[in-house]
């Protein structure tokens, strides 16, 4: 893939996680459970959120390095598609990506959609449907998807116990940073085909 290309992947990475971080806060404002209501600006929340990176980091290093089953499958697909469009990023790229992601995803999913389910059905039920719809989003393969929804209650939960939506946004932003540094930088590293 060409720079040029790559640019316009990024670019239009970037813009989707704009666009779900946007639907995110008018969908808040239209119902009136707006997403940023559930960030608190402390310490707390985004250290946990930290923490929590690490262990789900190092499940995802391990699964990239020694794939094994279902995890294969998972690998095979992301040598197809992710390689190829973020091969030639810089860490600063990678990093941006990430934090979109972390934004753009964690507003939509746990800032809206957990916050507004959880008011309606309740804690247990919000966070059953929302890491499903959350699941079915990532769905590459079946095993992915269903990582992806069990991630997702994990994140959903941390909200939940820290009452603030920066816990999973800074467990996903680093979470997706160290993943796909380790995976592009590590697992293929640049000078490799």
């Amino acid at each position: 893939m060409s720079p040029a290309d790559q640019q316009r992947s990024l670019t239009v990475a970037i813009g989707l996680e704009a666009v779900l971080a946007g639907a995110a806060l008018l969908l808040g404002w239209i119902f009136d459970f707006p997403p940023l209501r559930e960030m608190r600006l402390e310490w707390r929340g985004p250290a946990l959120g930290a923490l929590l990176a690490l262990p789900l980091a190092a499940g995802f290093a391990l699964t990239v390095k020694f794939p094994m089953g279902a995890l294969r499958e998972i690998r095979d697909k992301l040598d197809q598609h992710l390689l190829p469009l973020f091969r030639g990023l810089s860490i600063f790229e990678l990093f941006l990506v990430s934090l979109m992601a972390g934004i753009g995803e964690e507003l939509l999913f746990r800032g809206f959609l957990q916050t507004t389910a959880t008011h309606y059905l309740g804690l247990t039920w919000a966070l059953v449907l929302t890491n499903l719809l959350f699941g079915l989003a990532h769905w590459i393969t079946p095993a992915y998807g269903i990582t992806a929804g069990l991630l997702g209650a994990l994140l959903g939960w941390s909200m939940y116990y820290t009452d603030n939506l920066l816990t999973p946004i800074v467990t996903h932003t680093l979470y997706d940073f160290i993943a796909l540094w380790f995976y592009l930088r590590v697992v293929h590293k640049p000078d490799r085909v």
